[in-house]
């Protein structure tokens, strides 16, 4: 995997970022290897190491029921840590438990843009403010999957809310008519709604 400002979405990162410079006091930055599953339980690991690190979480989508995740890595199976190379941190970071190896795997570690790290910490924090919202444009076709109207479909008509709150047109009585729901009780279909038909038809 390969952290560079080319190789992360567009809309992961700003073009002229509004966010602060990385502090550099504590070394270079570079992107760590680490089991899946096993982000947080590092991340800890390192602080009482007093290595720095950070790990990049974005809202996560709702589940159903109780205990359901809020956030989740935006690059599972990876933390970003910081550290000078001529220290101990080096290896207090590189034999912590979970920790598979630093970026690249067959050679010695290469640092990364501290910009890009600011930029993408930037990027989270926005993320985390405005919530989880459902991966869907306005006019996609969906299917409702729980819920009273399970098993009908619709067209997404757009995120009411940063709590993950969507309003879809369901063919209901013969009409497509909006309806609130949760955006984790719909999923994209590629089959066109009875009545989004027959409209497209009457044009």
């Amino acid at each position: 995997m390969h952290f560079s400002q080319t190789h992360l979405p567009t809309d992961e990162i700003s073009g002229e970022s509004a966010c602060g410079q990385e502090d550099d006091r504590n070394g270079q930055w570079y992107v760590a290897k680490v089991k899946p599953g096993l982000e947080s339980q590092v991340i800890e690991v390192l602080a009482h190491r007093n290595v720095n690190a950070f790990l990049p979480r974005i809202p996560a989508r709702p589940k159903i029921g109780p205990g359901g995740r809020v956030t989740e890595p935006l690059f599972p199976g990876y933390v970003f840590t910081q550290f000078d190379l001529t220290t101990n941190q080096w290896i207090e970071a590189r034999s912590a438990p979970g920790v598979q190896y630093i970026l690249p795997k067959s050679m010695a570690p290469l640092s990364i843009d501290p910009q890009l790290v600011a930029e993408i910490r930037c990027r989270c924090e926005s993320r985390l403010d405005a919530g989880w919202k459902p991966a869907f444009s306005k006019g996609d076709f969906v299917l409702v999957e729980h819920g009273p109207f399970s098993g009908l479909q619709g067209v997404f008509d757009g995120s009411l809310s940063s709590r993950g709150r969507v309003r879809v047109l369901l063919d209901l009585v013969g009409r497509q008519t909006p309806v609130e729901l949760d955006g984790y009780t719909i999923r994209p279909t590629s089959k066109r709604p009875l009545i989004a038909s027959a409209f497209r038809r009457s044009a």
